[in-house]
């Protein structure tokens, strides 16, 4: 997808760029992240690897999707988008915990079993 500023569709991304500097490469880089989250709030579609992408960028800018999602949006299917963003953040919060804490006990049993064969602390 080729990047434009000429065909930002909401008030929300135009306003983010209002008095910033063209030359800050690091903010182009996040203006240019919120209009792909435009054009995929739209109903563009990507392919893997750009659903991938999407997916983090969500994920990433909950915010600014969610206000993204509000201006282009009908009430009621924004509220449904984001309430779907709010619920994945929690699932991959909570899938994250379950991994740290199973490493934990992996780490725990291996230790153990380190002890038990000689090894020291």
């Amino acid at each position: 997808m080729l990047m434009t500023y000429a065909k930002i569709k909401t008030k929300y991304v135009r306003n983010k760029i209002k008095n910033k500097s063209f030359k800050n490469k690091k903010y182009r880089k996040y203006i240019d992240h919120l209009i792909l989250l435009e054009s995929y709030a739209s109903g563009e579609r990507f392919g893997w690897p750009g659903c991938n992408i999407v997916n983090r960028l969500t994920m990433k800018y909950e915010k600014e999707y969610c206000a993204i999602l509000k201006e282009l949006l009908k009430p009621e299917k924004a509220e449904e988008k984001i309430l779907a963003v709010k619920l994945k953040k929690k699932h991959d919060r909570m899938m994250k915990r379950w991994f740290e804490e199973e490493e934990k006990r992996k780490l725990e049993k291996d230790r153990k079993e380190w002890l038990k064969l000689g090894g020291r602390p």
